[in-house]
């Protein structure tokens, strides 16, 4: 009997395939979505920023007409953290990322294995901010903005998928020279994503304008 049911079962999607398919997606979209949701709630509500001393670390965001909560733009965040004298030093990480498709391997190698790989960019104090040491190499330097070799620093994650090499330093990811790996306790700037390479925040990548709002601010607190 149970066998006479599945088969039925099967017969019964056959010949209604399309609303098969339909019902499968929608139901795939809908856990997809579920999956999502539950990450952002359990990174934005319940874990701390992948920092040292997250307790001292704080988000800042900017209150506009018709919104409580609203991002900051470029302008305003120079203008925060040249004339700041509440925190230690404030931060800023865009609310995006992307997704490339590269080469990856040594500086002049004539044969690059293609990887797939996602990017955001972050200010360059953004891991300082954070507290956090390079597992490898270093991190980011105010000349890194305006660079005329544009470099990365890969994370710990995307570093150990890619074979982690212990001389990666120097090495190319697409167009993109490796300066240090991020250590492991690092989860992410967006929301639990950490990413595989984190590229250095500009005016050259970002408006100036006032009312374009992208970025999300990352300040530590002083001592005491």
């Amino acid at each position: 009997y149970p066998m006479s049911a599945f088969l039925r079962s099967l017969r019964i999607l056959r010949l209604n395939w399309k609303v098969s398919a339909i019902s499968i997606f929608s139901l795939s979209i809908a856990m997809a979505l579920g999956v999502i949701c539950l990450c952002v709630s359990n990174t934005s509500l319940l874990v701390g920023p992948a920092g040292v001393a997250p307790q001292h670390l704080v988000t800042i965001y900017l209150r506009s007409p018709g919104k409580d909560i609203d991002h900051i733009s470029y302008p305003d965040y120079q203008y925060y953290r040249e004339t700041n004298h509440v925190f230690e030093d404030v931060a800023a990480v865009p609310e995006e990322i992307g997704v490339i498709r590269v080469g990856f391997g040594a500086p002049g190698q004539s044969q690059k294995s293609l990887v797939t790989v996602t990017n955001n960019s972050v200010s360059d104090n953004y891991f300082s901010v954070l507290g956090l040491r390079p597992h490898l190499g270093r991190f980011f330097s105010a000349s890194d903005n305006n660079s005329s070799s544009p470099v990365a620093v890969m994370t710990y994650s995307c570093w150990k998928r890619l074979g982690s090499d212990p001389n990666i330093v120097g090495k190319l990811v697409g167009s993109l020279s490796i300066i240090g790996v991020a250590p492991k306790e690092y989860t992410g700037s967006l929301f639990g994503i950490n990413g595989d390479l984190l590229i250095p925040l500009s005016s050259n990548t970002l408006s100036s304008k006032r009312e374009d709002r992208r970025l999300n601010l990352l300040a530590r607190l002083k001592p005491g």
